[in-house]
């Protein structure tokens, strides 16, 4: 058997301090795709509102709620479809009372919406004509322009480990 000599912990923690200058393994700027297992240089801060737009959390139509109140299985509200939103994509027009707009989960709402309507609480009438079937009410379904994180705002800390968790 070999025979190993240990330090204790306190000894090794200051040999280990001692002998590291803070900055002497340099800052190197990298790829995204290179971050993982590294560690930041310096705290990140948001340079936005994210989002910086108001957005849909369901696939539906996007709505002016006022349009939608007393909507029921039995006595739907008829809106017509004006276009579609995918995510990623501006709208190209405002809603006007009687309008919506298809989007997508994640989709940018358009002017003078305020609200959207899950898919399942709509029947389709026609390409263009929808039923809605349930109302909403003005903020429903919709994450606010900077509810995720405001300009600014400290995202990572400086020190912190890039990881899956991260």
């Amino acid at each position: 058997m070999l025979d190993k000599k240990y330090l204790p912990w306190e000894e090794a923690r200051r040999i280990i301090l001692e002998n590291v200058e803070e900055g002497k393994a340099g800052i190197e700027e990298v790829n995204i795709e290179e971050t993982y297992g590294r560690v930041l240089a310096e705290s990140i801060f948001a340079p936005e509102d994210l989002p910086g737009f108001i957005r849909s959390t369901v696939d539906g139509y996007a709505v002016r709620a006022s349009d939608t109140f007393g909507a029921s299985e039995s006595l739907p509200a008829y809106l017509r479809v004006v276009e579609e939103i995918p995510m990623g994509k501006p709208p190209e027009k405002a809603l006007s009372s009687g309008e919506c707009s298809a989007i997508s989960t994640g989709g940018m709402l358009p002017e003078g919406a305020d609200a959207v309507v899950m898919v399942e609480n709509v029947n389709p009438v026609s390409e263009d004509l929808i039923e809605v079937l349930k109302p909403v009410s003005p903020g429903e379904n919709v994450i606010e322009k900077d509810e995720d994180v405001k300009k600014g705002e400290l995202v990572l800390k400086k020190a912190r480990c890039l990881n899956l968790r991260t």
